[in-house]
């Protein structure tokens, strides 16, 4: 077993000679087995070890003893002891399996940032990477879904006995006489890997292929190593793919996705859902499915994904996992004024102009004719001031402005006597009917300028600003 175990670590450039390694230790044999094989091999590695223990408080006094347990190991072999525990109650919607190896994660990921380790090995085995591959296989998962139990990921995670079996490892501790915990929740077939682990591979091995784990394992291996390859090209796609991006949402150019070979797109969504989706929440072939399904011109406005709804307009694609934002409450606007915009992507400045300097400009209106000014987000009938006027939302159509983004798409409103009018809108400029003229006596200048000095003179200013702005809020590459 230690042969595979550093022909693992070789193989997959695990390791950097003086590096610290926190050896994530449950108790239970695999753990454990990782625990003494690296100890064993640390001096010809090259690195230094401590332990690192996460309680789940899922199991109550079994838990504590499982950490009292390995708290012991660590301090008979000398080893730093690093660990933490779960808040109860705390899943965002998750199923407890998923909701538990989040928390578990966050731990190791705090552990390497702080620079308490450098790197994290955890576990997981070659029946524990044939399980995984089974388990997607059987929920409907895609190509890049094979690439189950990665033998390193980020932020640093490392899996050395990858290429050992449950079987290898339980042989290997009873030679040494090792002791370990059972974990009594493997045992509840309520869990799906349980009964997967208990009942359907014992199964495959007998009356279909006695070598079926070795041969899930090596399905799972080699979607890695490809997926390692695919990430680049994903990398380079999205740069075009992705037209903006905030913390809640990202929106795709469908003509640029239309453009992409099936496969490279598939990759592409399968990248942005996961970043984008709730935790926890599985995203399946099918999904990928849907969201290729709607990029096309004839295909579906708006669906609803594990975590995450989809809406098209305009050739755009949204997703986000947030509900749609509501009318912003509309806001005194006066002169001078400097007032941020309803949907926050800009700011609407207004200032007195004199009609003589620039009458001719498509945002001067004349300030006398209004009253009770305001700034808010567009309603459905809105149209700019004058009987010529299109409606707002026929200007919306021909400009490409999608339906999200509408109803917090800055207007300056006022009256005219009674009647309420809009007299500037964003892109569309200001009203023929409130615009200066040769009795002007007071102008007012309408600009609106972008979080980055942009300023917006014209709907086509405003489209170049919103392609230029693909990554302003991060970049939607990583690890997987």
């Amino acid at each position: 077993m230690l042969a595979k175990v550093l022909g693992a670590i070789e193989r997959h450039r695990m390791a950097q000679s003086g590096q610290c390694w926190g050896v994530a230790v449950s108790g239970g044999a695999d753990s454990l087995a990782l625990l003494e094989a690296l100890l064993e091999l640390a001096e010809r590695i090259g690195i230094r070890l401590g332990v690192a223990h996460y309680n789940h408080r899922l199991r109550g006094a079994e838990s504590d003893a499982d950490e009292a347990f390995v708290r012991e190991r660590a301090e008979t072999l000398g080893l730093l002891f690093e660990r933490d525990e779960a808040i109860p109650g705390e899943t965002d919607g998750e199923n407890l399996e998923a909701a538990a190896r989040r928390a578990r994660y966050a731990f190791f990921a705090r552990l390497i940032q702080q620079g308490t380790f450098d790197r994290i090995a955890t576990g997981h085995t070659q029946s524990d990477q044939a399980e995984t591959v089974l388990f997607r296989v059987l929920r409907g998962t895609s190509v890049a879904g094979l690439a189950a139990v990665r033998s390193v990921r980020k932020p640093g995670i490392v899996r050395p006995l990858i290429d050992v079996s449950r079987g290898e490892v339980i042989e290997w501790l009873e030679q040494r006489g090792s002791s370990w915990r059972e974990d009594s929740s493997n045992r509840d077939l309520r869990f799906s890997r349980n009964r997967l682990r208990r009942d359907l591979l014992p199964q495959l091995c007998s009356e279909w292929n006695p070598q079926v784990e070795q041969a899930l394992a090596r399905l799972g291996n080699q979607a890695a190593a490809e997926e390692t390859y695919w990430e680049g090209v994903v990398d380079q796609a999205l740069e075009t793919l992705v037209s903006f991006q905030n913390a809640s949402s990202l929106e795709i150019d469908c003509l640029a996705a239309r453009a992409l070979h099936p496969a490279v797109l598939n990759r592409c969504f399968e990248r942005l859902a996961r970043q984008r989706k709730a935790p926890g929440r599985q995203f399946d072939a099918q999904a990928l499915e849907q969201l290729a399904a709607m990029i096309q011109s004839g295909g579906p406005k708006e669906t609803h994904l594990p975590g995450l709804t989809a809406q098209r307009s305009c050739d755009i694609l949204l997703l986000r996992h947030e509900s749609p934002q509501m009318p912003a409450a509309p806001v005194a606007a006066s002169a001078p004024g400097d007032l941020a915009a309803p949907d926050g992507r800009s700011r609407v400045l207004l200032q007195f102009a004199t009609s003589g300097d620039v009458a001719t400009g498509r945002n001067l209106l004349d300030y006398n004719r209004l009253s009770s000014l305001h700034l808010r987000g567009w309603l459905p009938g809105d149209r700019l001031a004058g009987e010529a006027e299109r409606p707002m939302r026929e200007r919306f159509r021909n400009s490409r402005v999608p339906s999200w983004e509408r109803a917090r798409w800055p207007v300056l409103a006022g009256f005219s006597g009674l009647e309420p009018v809009v007299v500037w809108s964003r892109g569309f400029g200001a009203s023929k009917a409130f615009a200066v003229s040769e009795a002007t006596a007071v102008a007012v200048e309408v600009k609106e300028v972008t979080q980055d000095g942009q300023e917006i003179r014209g709907i086509e200013d405003w489209t170049n600003s919103r392609r230029s702005r693909r990554f302003t809020t991060g970049s939607t590459t990583g690890g997987l």
